[in-house]
Protein backbone atom coordinates (compact mmCIF):
# COMPACT_ATOMS: atom_id res chain seq x y z
CA UNK A 1 0.00 0.00 0.00
CA UNK A 2 1.24 3.64 -0.75
CA UNK A 3 0.15 4.62 2.74
CA UNK A 4 2.65 2.42 4.69
CA UNK A 5 5.18 3.30 2.03
CA UNK A 6 8.95 4.65 4.27
CA UNK A 7 10.84 6.39 2.08
CA UNK A 8 14.08 8.53 3.40
CA UNK A 9 12.84 12.42 3.05
CA UNK A 10 16.45 13.55 4.06
CA UNK A 11 17.32 16.00 1.46
CA UNK A 12 14.79 15.54 -0.79
CA UNK A 13 13.56 18.84 -2.35
CA UNK A 14 9.89 18.68 -2.25
CA UNK A 15 9.67 21.20 -5.29
CA UNK A 16 10.88 18.41 -7.57
CA UNK A 17 7.36 17.88 -9.06
CA UNK A 18 6.41 21.80 -9.62
CA UNK A 19 9.80 21.64 -11.46
CA UNK A 20 8.81 18.35 -13.37
CA UNK A 21 5.42 19.75 -14.07
CA UNK A 22 6.18 23.03 -15.55
CA UNK A 23 8.65 21.06 -17.65
CA UNK A 24 5.91 18.61 -19.37
CA UNK A 25 3.69 22.12 -19.76
CA UNK A 26 6.46 23.76 -21.45
CA UNK A 27 6.93 21.58 -24.22
CA UNK A 28 3.42 20.36 -24.78
CA UNK A 29 1.72 21.55 -27.89
CA UNK A 30 -1.83 22.69 -26.79
CA UNK A 31 -3.93 20.79 -29.36
CA UNK A 32 -1.98 17.40 -28.12
CA UNK A 33 -4.38 14.48 -26.88
CA UNK A 34 -0.75 12.70 -25.41
CA UNK A 35 2.58 13.26 -25.33
CA UNK A 36 5.28 11.55 -23.05
CA UNK A 37 7.97 13.48 -21.46
CA UNK A 38 11.23 12.08 -19.50
CA UNK A 39 11.98 14.79 -16.97
CA UNK A 40 14.86 14.20 -14.03
CA UNK A 41 15.45 15.27 -10.46
CA UNK A 42 19.26 15.39 -9.34
CA UNK A 43 19.81 13.86 -6.08
CA UNK A 44 22.46 15.06 -3.83
CA UNK A 45 24.97 11.93 -5.09
CA UNK A 46 23.74 13.87 -8.43
CA UNK A 47 22.39 10.64 -9.87
CA UNK A 48 19.44 11.27 -12.21
CA UNK A 49 16.31 9.55 -11.67
CA UNK A 50 14.38 9.76 -14.58
CA UNK A 51 10.45 9.87 -14.90
CA UNK A 52 8.07 8.91 -17.83
CA UNK A 53 5.12 11.06 -17.45
CA UNK A 54 2.20 10.67 -19.79
CA UNK A 55 -0.34 13.52 -19.90
CA UNK A 56 -3.55 12.15 -20.40
CA UNK A 57 -2.44 10.02 -16.56
CA UNK A 58 -4.30 10.91 -13.65
CA UNK A 59 -2.82 13.37 -10.88
CA UNK A 60 -2.84 10.72 -8.39
CA UNK A 61 -1.18 8.76 -11.06
CA UNK A 62 1.67 11.33 -11.55
CA UNK A 63 2.00 12.02 -7.82
CA UNK A 64 2.48 7.86 -7.40
CA UNK A 65 4.90 7.57 -9.66
CA UNK A 66 7.05 10.12 -8.46
CA UNK A 67 6.91 8.67 -4.52
CA UNK A 68 7.75 5.07 -6.10
CA UNK A 69 10.78 6.69 -8.21
CA UNK A 70 11.78 8.10 -4.92
CA UNK A 71 12.06 11.47 -5.66
CA UNK A 72 8.98 12.40 -3.30
CA UNK A 73 7.71 11.70 0.39
CA UNK A 74 4.45 10.49 0.09
CA UNK A 75 2.03 13.26 2.18
CA UNK A 76 -1.57 11.75 2.70
CA UNK A 77 -3.20 15.42 3.12
CA UNK A 78 -1.71 15.98 -1.01
CA UNK A 79 -2.99 12.70 -2.03
CA UNK A 80 -6.51 13.45 -0.95
CA UNK A 81 -6.16 16.96 -2.83
CA UNK A 82 -4.74 15.00 -5.75
CA UNK A 83 -7.89 12.87 -5.63
CA UNK A 84 -10.20 15.75 -5.89
CA UNK A 85 -8.16 17.83 -8.47
CA UNK A 86 -9.01 14.40 -10.51
CA UNK A 87 -12.65 14.67 -10.07
CA UNK A 88 -12.40 18.09 -10.96
CA UNK A 89 -10.32 17.90 -13.70
CA UNK A 90 -12.32 15.19 -15.14
CA UNK A 91 -15.25 17.56 -15.10
CA UNK A 92 -13.48 20.41 -16.21
CA UNK A 93 -12.50 19.06 -19.02
CA UNK A 94 -16.09 18.53 -19.82
CA UNK A 95 -17.20 21.59 -19.24
CA UNK A 96 -14.57 23.66 -20.92
CA UNK A 97 -15.28 21.69 -24.40
CA UNK A 98 -18.44 23.37 -23.96
CA UNK A 99 -19.44 27.29 -25.76
CA UNK A 100 -19.35 29.87 -22.28
CA UNK A 101 -22.43 30.51 -20.80
CA UNK A 102 -24.04 34.08 -21.43
CA UNK A 103 -24.41 36.58 -18.96
CA UNK A 104 -27.67 36.88 -17.95
CA UNK A 105 -29.34 39.99 -18.78
CA UNK A 106 -29.77 40.73 -14.47
CA UNK A 107 -27.04 43.12 -13.33
CA UNK A 108 -23.40 41.88 -11.49
CA UNK A 109 -24.78 43.93 -8.42
CA UNK A 110 -28.27 42.67 -8.57
CA UNK A 111 -26.93 38.88 -9.11
CA UNK A 112 -24.84 39.70 -6.13
CA UNK A 113 -27.45 40.48 -3.40
CA UNK A 114 -29.44 37.63 -4.29
CA UNK A 115 -26.25 35.33 -3.70
CA UNK A 116 -24.58 36.20 -0.90
CA UNK A 117 -25.62 33.22 1.30
CA UNK A 118 -24.54 29.81 0.20
CA UNK A 119 -26.77 27.59 -0.58
CA UNK A 120 -27.37 23.95 1.32
CA UNK A 121 -27.31 22.18 -1.23
CA UNK A 122 -24.15 24.12 -2.53
CA UNK A 123 -22.50 23.67 1.15
CA UNK A 124 -23.43 19.99 0.97
CA UNK A 125 -21.89 19.25 -2.05
CA UNK A 126 -18.53 20.55 -1.03
CA UNK A 127 -17.10 17.09 -1.25
CA UNK A 128 -17.53 16.95 -5.16
CA UNK A 129 -17.02 20.02 -8.00
CA UNK A 130 -20.85 20.65 -8.59
CA UNK A 131 -22.22 23.07 -10.89
CA UNK A 132 -24.18 25.92 -9.56
CA UNK A 133 -27.88 25.27 -10.09
CA UNK A 134 -29.51 28.16 -9.34
CA UNK A 135 -29.38 29.31 -12.63
CA UNK A 136 -30.94 28.47 -15.84
CA UNK A 137 -26.63 28.27 -16.86
CA UNK A 138 -25.02 25.73 -15.07
CA UNK A 139 -21.42 26.91 -14.08
CA UNK A 140 -18.65 25.03 -12.27
CA UNK A 141 -17.38 25.36 -8.83
CA UNK A 142 -13.84 25.69 -8.85
CA UNK A 143 -11.32 24.98 -5.80
CA UNK A 144 -10.12 27.36 -3.02
CA UNK A 145 -6.81 25.57 -1.46
CA UNK A 146 -5.67 26.93 1.72
CA UNK A 147 -3.20 26.19 4.50
CA UNK A 148 0.39 26.82 5.56
CA UNK A 149 3.60 27.56 3.91
CA UNK A 150 5.50 25.12 1.82
CA UNK A 151 2.83 22.36 1.94
CA UNK A 152 2.31 21.56 -1.74
CA UNK A 153 -0.36 23.66 -2.48
CA UNK A 154 1.42 25.31 -5.76
CA UNK A 155 2.84 22.06 -6.78
CA UNK A 156 -0.26 20.31 -7.05
CA UNK A 157 -2.29 23.19 -8.33
CA UNK A 158 0.41 23.55 -11.15
CA UNK A 159 -0.01 19.59 -11.90
CA UNK A 160 -3.58 19.99 -12.33
CA UNK A 161 -3.31 22.96 -14.71
CA UNK A 162 -0.58 21.35 -16.74
CA UNK A 163 -2.88 17.98 -17.17
CA UNK A 164 -6.24 19.64 -17.84
CA UNK A 165 -6.97 19.04 -21.44
CA UNK A 166 -8.53 22.29 -22.38
CA UNK A 167 -9.21 23.97 -25.91
CA UNK A 168 -6.27 26.57 -26.65
CA UNK A 169 -6.75 29.98 -24.95
CA UNK A 170 -9.37 28.61 -22.77
CA UNK A 171 -6.91 28.30 -19.30
CA UNK A 172 -4.61 30.47 -17.30
CA UNK A 173 -1.97 30.43 -14.51
CA UNK A 174 -0.91 33.15 -12.64
CA UNK A 175 0.46 34.70 -9.21
CA UNK A 176 -2.80 36.68 -7.84
CA UNK A 177 -0.34 39.73 -7.01
CA UNK A 178 1.07 39.47 -11.22
CA UNK A 179 -3.29 39.36 -11.92
CA UNK A 180 -4.38 42.17 -9.74
CA UNK A 181 -1.59 44.54 -11.52
CA UNK A 182 -2.86 43.33 -14.60
CA UNK A 183 -6.51 44.60 -13.40
CA UNK A 184 -5.36 47.90 -12.40
CA UNK A 185 -3.41 48.74 -15.55
CA UNK A 186 -6.30 47.90 -18.09
CA UNK A 187 -8.79 49.60 -15.98
CA UNK A 188 -6.74 52.52 -16.68
CA UNK A 189 -6.06 51.86 -20.22
CA UNK A 190 -9.86 51.66 -20.47
CA UNK A 191 -10.38 55.23 -18.85
CA UNK A 192 -7.98 56.90 -21.09
CA UNK A 193 -8.96 55.26 -24.24
CA UNK A 194 -12.96 56.65 -22.86
CA UNK A 195 -11.40 60.20 -22.24
CA UNK A 196 -9.54 60.68 -24.90
CA UNK A 197 -12.76 59.61 -26.89
CA UNK A 198 -15.52 61.61 -25.16
CA UNK A 199 -13.32 64.43 -23.53
CA UNK A 200 -15.30 66.33 -20.63
CA UNK A 201 -18.36 64.05 -21.64
CA UNK A 202 -17.48 61.00 -20.83
CA UNK A 203 -18.66 61.09 -16.56
CA UNK A 204 -21.61 61.65 -17.91
CA UNK A 205 -21.85 58.37 -20.48
CA UNK A 206 -23.52 55.74 -18.46
CA UNK A 207 -23.64 53.24 -21.12
CA UNK A 208 -22.37 49.57 -20.16
CA UNK A 209 -19.20 50.08 -22.11
CA UNK A 210 -18.24 53.43 -19.99
CA UNK A 211 -18.24 50.32 -17.22
CA UNK A 212 -14.32 49.52 -17.32
CA UNK A 213 -14.81 46.82 -14.60
CA UNK A 214 -17.33 44.98 -16.45
CA UNK A 215 -15.11 45.29 -20.05
CA UNK A 216 -12.08 44.11 -18.26
CA UNK A 217 -14.21 41.11 -16.88
CA UNK A 218 -15.42 40.49 -20.39
CA UNK A 219 -12.12 40.82 -21.94
CA UNK A 220 -10.67 38.41 -19.28
CA UNK A 221 -13.30 35.86 -19.38
CA UNK A 222 -12.90 35.98 -23.72
CA UNK A 223 -9.08 34.89 -22.72
CA UNK A 224 -9.75 32.23 -20.45
CA UNK A 225 -12.77 30.31 -18.48
CA UNK A 226 -10.22 28.20 -16.17
CA UNK A 227 -8.36 30.72 -13.66
CA UNK A 228 -5.26 29.27 -11.16
CA UNK A 229 -4.25 31.91 -9.01
CA UNK A 230 -1.67 31.75 -6.78
CA UNK A 231 -1.12 33.24 -3.19
CA UNK A 232 -4.50 34.45 -3.49
CA UNK A 233 -4.61 37.39 -0.61
CA UNK A 234 -6.27 40.59 0.03
CA UNK A 235 -4.44 43.61 1.77
CA UNK A 236 -5.43 46.62 0.19
CA UNK A 237 -8.85 48.38 0.06
CA UNK A 238 -8.64 49.22 -3.86
CA UNK A 239 -8.22 45.75 -4.46
CA UNK A 240 -10.40 44.68 -1.94
CA UNK A 241 -13.59 46.90 -3.73
CA UNK A 242 -12.22 46.07 -7.63
CA UNK A 243 -12.23 41.92 -6.66
CA UNK A 244 -16.22 42.48 -5.51
CA UNK A 245 -17.12 43.62 -8.94
CA UNK A 246 -14.47 41.63 -11.03
CA UNK A 247 -15.24 38.17 -10.19
CA UNK A 248 -19.09 38.90 -9.57
CA UNK A 249 -18.65 39.23 -13.25
CA UNK A 250 -16.44 36.69 -14.01
CA UNK A 251 -18.46 34.22 -12.40
CA UNK A 252 -21.02 35.27 -14.27
CA UNK A 253 -19.68 34.44 -17.26
CA UNK A 254 -19.15 31.31 -16.38
CA UNK A 255 -14.98 31.48 -15.37
CA UNK A 256 -13.95 28.77 -13.13
CA UNK A 257 -11.17 29.86 -10.05
CA UNK A 258 -8.91 27.21 -8.58
CA UNK A 259 -6.72 28.94 -5.96
CA UNK A 260 -4.36 28.84 -3.48
CA UNK A 261 -3.77 30.66 -0.30
CA UNK A 262 -2.24 30.82 3.22
CA UNK A 263 -5.51 32.13 4.81
CA UNK A 264 -9.21 30.51 4.40
CA UNK A 265 -12.03 32.38 2.63
CA UNK A 266 -13.12 34.23 5.75
CA UNK A 267 -10.11 35.48 7.00
CA UNK A 268 -9.04 37.26 3.68
CA UNK A 269 -9.19 40.83 4.43
CA UNK A 270 -9.11 40.29 7.98
CA UNK A 271 -9.31 43.67 9.88
CA UNK A 272 -9.72 45.64 6.22
CA UNK A 273 -10.62 49.52 6.26
CA UNK A 274 -14.52 48.77 5.37
CA UNK A 275 -14.65 45.18 5.46
CA UNK A 276 -18.33 45.05 5.49
CA UNK A 277 -18.41 45.51 2.42
CA UNK A 278 -15.87 43.08 0.99
CA UNK A 279 -18.30 40.25 2.79
CA UNK A 280 -20.32 39.92 0.17
CA UNK A 281 -17.48 38.33 -2.13
CA UNK A 282 -15.74 36.22 0.68
CA UNK A 283 -20.18 34.35 0.27
CA UNK A 284 -19.67 34.65 -3.29
CA UNK A 285 -16.46 32.62 -3.51
CA UNK A 286 -17.54 30.26 -1.13
CA UNK A 287 -20.43 30.02 -3.20
CA UNK A 288 -18.19 29.69 -6.61
CA UNK A 289 -15.54 27.19 -5.06
CA UNK A 290 -15.24 24.27 -2.79
CA UNK A 291 -12.93 25.49 0.03
CA UNK A 292 -10.43 22.62 1.46
CA UNK A 293 -7.51 22.96 3.43
CA UNK A 294 -4.38 20.77 2.33
CA UNK A 295 -4.29 19.26 6.23
CA UNK A 296 -0.59 18.99 5.49
CA UNK A 297 1.80 21.18 8.48
CA UNK A 298 5.38 19.98 7.52
CA UNK A 299 7.36 22.89 5.31
CA UNK A 300 9.06 20.51 2.48
CA UNK A 301 10.80 23.34 1.07
CA UNK A 302 13.08 23.33 4.08
CA UNK A 303 14.32 19.91 3.40
CA UNK A 304 16.43 21.00 0.32
CA UNK A 305 20.06 20.95 0.64
CA UNK A 306 21.68 24.48 0.53
CA UNK A 307 24.20 25.68 -1.29
CA UNK A 308 27.72 27.23 0.01
CA UNK A 309 27.71 31.24 -0.86
CA UNK A 310 24.03 31.60 -1.63
CA UNK A 311 23.32 34.06 1.20
CA UNK A 312 25.86 35.76 3.11
CA UNK A 313 25.59 36.95 7.16
CA UNK A 314 25.91 39.57 8.02
CA UNK A 315 26.14 42.41 6.18
CA UNK A 316 30.23 43.06 6.50
CA UNK A 317 32.55 44.10 4.41
CA UNK A 318 34.29 41.04 4.08
CA UNK A 319 30.59 39.87 2.97
CA UNK A 320 29.96 42.71 0.93
CA UNK A 321 33.91 42.05 -1.30
CA UNK A 322 32.59 38.01 -1.41
CA UNK A 323 29.57 39.05 -3.19
CA UNK A 324 31.23 41.56 -5.26
CA UNK A 325 33.86 38.50 -6.21
CA UNK A 326 30.39 36.22 -7.03
CA UNK A 327 28.89 39.12 -9.10
CA UNK A 328 31.82 39.52 -11.24
CA UNK A 329 32.30 35.86 -11.95
CA UNK A 330 28.79 36.23 -13.20
CA UNK A 331 29.73 38.97 -15.36
CA UNK A 332 32.37 36.98 -16.87
CA UNK A 333 34.61 39.60 -17.74
CA UNK A 334 32.34 41.76 -19.18
CA UNK A 335 31.96 45.26 -17.90
CA UNK A 336 28.80 46.56 -16.13
CA UNK A 337 26.87 50.04 -15.27
CA UNK A 338 23.90 51.77 -14.73
CA UNK A 339 21.20 50.69 -16.61
CA UNK A 340 17.85 51.58 -17.06
CA UNK A 341 14.81 48.89 -17.02
CA UNK A 342 11.45 49.61 -18.68
CA UNK A 343 8.57 48.62 -16.34
CA UNK A 344 5.23 50.04 -17.68
CA UNK A 345 3.30 53.48 -18.56
CA UNK A 346 6.93 54.52 -19.31
CA UNK A 347 8.44 54.17 -15.91
CA UNK A 348 11.69 52.38 -15.77
CA UNK A 349 13.73 50.83 -12.97
CA UNK A 350 17.23 52.12 -12.33
CA UNK A 351 20.34 49.69 -11.87
CA UNK A 352 23.16 50.98 -10.22
CA UNK A 353 25.59 48.25 -11.70
CA UNK A 354 23.87 45.78 -14.25
CA UNK A 355 24.78 43.63 -17.41
CA UNK A 356 21.33 42.79 -19.15
CA UNK A 357 22.77 41.00 -21.76
CA UNK A 358 24.27 38.75 -19.39
CA UNK A 359 21.40 38.72 -17.29
CA UNK A 360 22.97 39.92 -14.04
CA UNK A 361 22.69 43.28 -11.87
CA UNK A 362 24.43 44.08 -8.38
CA UNK A 363 21.68 46.14 -6.28
CA UNK A 364 21.35 47.33 -2.66
CA UNK A 365 18.15 47.00 -0.64
CA UNK A 366 17.79 50.56 -0.05
CA UNK A 367 17.00 50.79 -3.97
CA UNK A 368 14.76 48.22 -4.24
CA UNK A 369 12.82 48.29 -0.97
CA UNK A 370 13.13 51.49 0.79
CA UNK A 371 12.09 53.45 -1.93
CA UNK A 372 8.73 53.52 -3.50
CA UNK A 373 8.47 50.55 -5.97
CA UNK A 374 6.10 48.02 -6.94
CA UNK A 375 5.37 44.60 -7.96
CA UNK A 376 5.51 46.04 -11.42
CA UNK A 377 8.83 46.83 -11.07
CA UNK A 378 10.04 43.44 -9.61
CA UNK A 379 8.37 41.41 -12.38
CA UNK A 380 10.10 43.78 -14.96
CA UNK A 381 13.61 43.40 -13.28
CA UNK A 382 13.51 39.70 -13.45
CA UNK A 383 12.17 39.55 -17.18
CA UNK A 384 15.57 41.07 -18.17
CA UNK A 385 17.82 39.07 -15.64
CA UNK A 386 18.45 35.61 -14.27
CA UNK A 387 20.54 36.83 -11.58
CA UNK A 388 20.20 39.23 -8.56
CA UNK A 389 22.95 39.95 -6.31
CA UNK A 390 21.65 41.70 -3.15
CA UNK A 391 23.29 43.60 0.06
CA UNK A 392 22.54 45.83 2.62
CA UNK A 393 19.16 43.57 3.74
CA UNK A 394 18.41 44.64 7.04
CA UNK A 395 16.31 42.76 9.86
CA UNK A 396 12.76 43.11 9.06
CA UNK A 397 9.71 43.53 11.18
CA UNK A 398 6.51 45.32 11.57
CA UNK A 399 8.21 48.81 12.31
CA UNK A 400 9.46 49.04 8.60
CA UNK A 401 6.40 46.96 7.09
CA UNK A 402 6.60 49.13 4.07
CA UNK A 403 9.81 47.73 3.24
CA UNK A 404 9.16 44.53 4.54
CA UNK A 405 6.01 44.17 2.21
CA UNK A 406 8.24 45.40 -0.84
CA UNK A 407 11.06 42.96 0.38
CA UNK A 408 8.23 39.98 0.36
CA UNK A 409 6.88 40.77 -3.25
CA UNK A 410 10.56 40.47 -4.53
CA UNK A 411 10.97 37.61 -3.37
CA UNK A 412 7.56 36.28 -4.67
CA UNK A 413 9.17 37.71 -8.19
CA UNK A 414 11.88 35.96 -8.02
CA UNK A 415 10.76 32.84 -6.90
CA UNK A 416 7.83 33.05 -9.71
CA UNK A 417 10.19 33.68 -12.64
CA UNK A 418 12.97 31.20 -11.03
CA UNK A 419 15.73 33.93 -10.70
CA UNK A 420 18.74 33.17 -9.03
CA UNK A 421 19.24 35.26 -5.90
CA UNK A 422 22.77 36.08 -3.50
CA UNK A 423 22.27 38.03 -0.87
CA UNK A 424 24.43 39.82 1.86
CA UNK A 425 21.68 40.10 5.09
CA UNK A 426 21.74 40.39 8.75
CA UNK A 427 19.96 37.44 9.65
CA UNK A 428 19.87 34.06 7.78
CA UNK A 429 16.27 33.52 6.58
CA UNK A 430 14.67 32.12 9.19
CA UNK A 431 15.74 34.94 11.59
CA UNK A 432 15.17 37.77 8.71
CA UNK A 433 11.33 38.12 9.67
CA UNK A 434 11.07 39.04 13.24
CA UNK A 435 7.56 39.13 14.81
CA UNK A 436 7.63 42.13 17.65
CA UNK A 437 6.16 41.35 21.37
CA UNK A 438 3.66 43.55 22.57
CA UNK A 439 5.75 45.33 24.79
CA UNK A 440 7.78 46.78 21.57
CA UNK A 441 4.80 46.91 19.34
CA UNK A 442 3.41 49.30 22.36
CA UNK A 443 6.90 50.97 22.61
CA UNK A 444 7.28 53.60 24.84
CA UNK A 445 10.11 56.20 25.09
CA UNK A 446 12.86 54.17 25.11
CA UNK A 447 11.59 52.71 22.06
CA UNK A 448 10.42 54.74 20.36
CA UNK A 449 13.29 57.20 20.46
CA UNK A 450 15.17 54.64 18.37
CA UNK A 451 14.48 55.63 14.66
CA UNK A 452 17.83 53.97 13.29
CA UNK A 453 16.22 52.09 10.87
CA UNK A 454 14.58 55.15 9.08
CA UNK A 455 17.25 55.64 7.67
CA UNK A 456 17.15 59.03 5.79
CA UNK A 457 13.66 58.89 5.08
CA UNK A 458 12.92 61.96 7.33
CA UNK A 459 10.16 62.39 9.99
CA UNK A 460 7.13 61.07 8.14
CA UNK A 461 8.79 57.17 8.75
CA UNK A 462 8.90 58.48 12.67
CA UNK A 463 5.44 59.49 12.38
CA UNK A 464 4.46 56.05 10.39
CA UNK A 465 6.05 54.19 13.34
CA UNK A 466 4.29 55.93 15.85
CA UNK A 467 0.70 55.87 14.10
CA UNK A 468 1.63 51.57 14.20
CA UNK A 469 2.30 52.02 17.85
CA UNK A 470 -0.48 54.05 18.40
CA UNK A 471 -2.85 51.75 16.32
CA UNK A 472 -2.43 48.90 18.74
CA UNK A 473 -2.66 50.65 21.69
CA UNK A 474 -5.92 52.07 20.56
CA UNK A 475 -6.84 48.34 19.73
CA UNK A 476 -5.67 46.89 22.84
CA UNK A 477 -7.50 49.24 24.99
CA UNK A 478 -10.57 48.85 23.15
CA UNK A 479 -10.64 45.05 23.00
CA UNK A 480 -9.91 45.15 26.63
CA UNK A 481 -12.71 47.67 27.69
CA UNK A 482 -14.87 45.58 25.67
CA UNK A 483 -13.92 42.30 27.29
CA UNK A 484 -13.09 43.10 31.10
CA UNK A 485 -16.32 45.56 31.04
CA UNK A 486 -14.66 48.85 32.33
CA UNK A 487 -16.80 52.15 33.02
CA UNK A 488 -18.93 53.09 29.97
CA UNK A 489 -17.89 55.65 27.86
CA UNK A 490 -20.35 58.71 26.63
CA UNK A 491 -21.60 58.13 23.38
CA UNK A 492 -19.69 60.88 21.57
CA UNK A 493 -16.44 59.27 23.48
CA UNK A 494 -17.43 55.93 21.46
CA UNK A 495 -17.62 57.81 18.18
CA UNK A 496 -14.03 59.42 18.68
CA UNK A 497 -12.46 56.43 18.74
CA UNK A 498 -14.35 54.09 16.65
CA UNK A 499 -13.45 56.60 14.09
CA UNK A 500 -9.77 56.43 15.36
CA UNK A 501 -10.11 52.66 14.81
CA UNK A 502 -11.39 52.56 11.47
CA UNK A 503 -8.42 55.12 10.34
CA UNK A 504 -6.45 52.76 10.97
CA UNK A 505 -7.95 49.20 9.76
CA UNK A 506 -6.53 49.53 6.49
CA UNK A 507 -3.05 49.28 7.43
CA UNK A 508 -3.67 47.08 10.22
CA UNK A 509 -4.97 44.99 7.45
CA UNK A 510 -2.14 44.93 5.85
CA UNK A 511 0.40 45.01 8.59
CA UNK A 512 -1.48 41.43 10.06
CA UNK A 513 -1.09 40.11 6.91
CA UNK A 514 2.84 40.07 6.86
CA UNK A 515 2.83 37.47 9.54
CA UNK A 516 1.56 35.00 6.92
CA UNK A 517 3.66 36.92 4.20
CA UNK A 518 7.12 36.85 6.31
CA UNK A 519 6.55 32.74 7.08
CA UNK A 520 6.30 32.49 3.09
CA UNK A 521 8.99 34.79 2.48
CA UNK A 522 11.36 32.66 4.79
CA UNK A 523 10.37 29.67 3.30
CA UNK A 524 10.58 30.37 -0.17
CA UNK A 525 14.41 32.05 0.73
CA UNK A 526 15.49 29.09 1.89
CA UNK A 527 14.45 27.12 -1.33
CA UNK A 528 15.85 29.67 -3.39
CA UNK A 529 19.20 28.94 -1.64
CA UNK A 530 18.68 25.42 -2.06
CA UNK A 531 20.63 22.44 -4.81
CA UNK A 532 17.30 21.72 -5.85
CA UNK A 533 16.02 25.41 -7.08
CA UNK A 534 19.68 25.77 -8.72
CA UNK A 535 19.07 22.69 -10.48
CA UNK A 536 15.63 24.43 -11.79
CA UNK A 537 17.49 27.92 -13.03
CA UNK A 538 19.94 25.93 -14.48
CA UNK A 539 17.49 24.03 -16.80
CA UNK A 540 15.44 27.35 -17.08
CA UNK A 541 18.17 29.39 -18.09
CA UNK A 542 20.72 26.37 -20.04
CA UNK A 543 23.28 27.38 -17.08
CA UNK A 544 26.10 25.17 -16.76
Amino acid sequence: MLSKMMINNSNRCHSCLRWMMLHVHKYRPAHCDSIRRSVSHSHEDRAHTKVTVNVKSKVTDFYKEIVNKGTLSYDEGQYQVATYLDKLRSVAEKYLAQPPPMPSSTSSAETSSSTQSVSTAAASSASKPTSDVSSSTRRLRGLYLHGPVGTGKTMLMDLFFSLVEAPPGTKRRVHFNDFMLEIHKRIHQHNQRWIQSRGREVHLDLSPERDSIRCVAADISSEARLLCFDEFQVTDICDAMIMIRLFDELWLRGVVLVATSNRPPEDLYLNGLNRQYFLPFIAQLQRHCVVRGIGVEKDYRLDGEPLVDNYLVPNSDANLARLRDLFSAALGGSPAGPVEVPVMMGRTLQLAAADLQRGVCLVDFHSLCVLERGASDYSALCQHVHSVFMHGIPELSVLNHNEARRFITLIDAIYNANVRLVFCADQPPLQLFRELSAAELSGGDTLGTDHSWAGDRGDYSIREERLLRGAQQTLHRVSESLSVGGESSSSSDEEDVQVEVNILEGELASIQELGFAFRRAASRLVEIGSRSYMQRWREKHRMS
